[in-house]
């Protein structure tokens, strides 16, 4: 079906109908907040590329087949891994600075009440980024690379296998375990300053696309942290045990 019709409709006006047009519309280079009557057609024109690329980018983004529970279950452990790290780099390299573009470019206007909000989330959400980067660094470094170790050790390397004996086992699946269930509500802090990104009728439109991100970012994280708690930990902790059990056995052996 074509959208023809819609290219002469305020772009204001499409954004505050479908909030997923400005996540596609910034990826081409285009800021919803910085037109107030422009249309579509006009906006694009001036960009240089058709509007009928931002259907299609939407067409796309809502075509890509969030994978059940039961699929990546499925999977084997490597690709359970990979998945996870693809998950990190669209939160680390395009939800997050596109939500934290939003938030920069928040005017200072309107009453005390929005004023405060804006400045709390130009100051809170920054610093959430910063932390939430370290975790999943801290993750990627531990966590990813032992299980890595695990299975490198299972198919007979040798670098790992000393490695894990260094370490004398004290590497532990459930340590990390533990650690991430301490991370899991990491966006308790910004729905407490934005009241559970609670929004009204007099509420701007550039603050309920940021909330409807907010909202679809934690979302994400949630199901993240779910394929990590009921997947990935129980596959991983079976993986260790084998591994371990197998060095043993060899080392007795030897």
């Amino acid at each position: 079906m074509s959208e023809k019709h819609l290219y002469s409709k305020p772009l204001v006006e499409l954004i505050s109908e479908d909030y997923v047009l400005g996540y596609v519309l910034h990826y081409l280079g285009i800021d919803f907040y910085n037109y107030d009557e422009q249309t579509l057609e006009e906006v694009c024109r001036k960009h240089r590329i058709g509007p009928e690329m931002v259907f299609e980018g939407l067409r796309k983004l809502r075509s890509l087949e969030e994978l059940s529970l039961a699929k990546v279950n499925a999977y084997p452990i490597e690709l359970i891994i990979e998945y996870l790290k693809h998950s990190h780099y669209t939160f680390i390299k395009h939800k997050l600075p596109y939500i934290a573009g939003m938030i920069k470019d928040l005017p200072q206007e309107g009453g005390a009440e929005e004023l405060q909000l804006v400045n709390d989330l130009k100051m809170v959400f920054p610093l959430f980024v910063e932390d939430f980067i370290q975790h999943v660094y801290e993750e990627e470094d531990g966590l990813f690379r032992h299980v890595e170790r695990l299975r490198a050790a299972m198919k007979g390397d040798a670098q790992s296998v000393s490695a894990l004996v260094r370490a004398a086992f004290q590497t532990k699946v459930q340590e990390f375990a533990l650690d991430h269930d301490f991370h899991d509500d990491e966006m308790r802090g910004i729905r407490e300053i934005t009241d559970g990104y609670a929004i009204s009728e007099k509420t701007p439109l550039h603050i309920r696309v940021i909330f409807s991100e907010m909202l679809d970012f934690e979302r994400a994280l949630q199901r993240h942290s779910q394929i990590e708690n009921e997947i990935l930990f129980p596959k991983a902790l079976r993986l260790e045990t084998q591994a371990y059990r197998q060095i043993a056995n060899q080392r007795n052996f030897n």
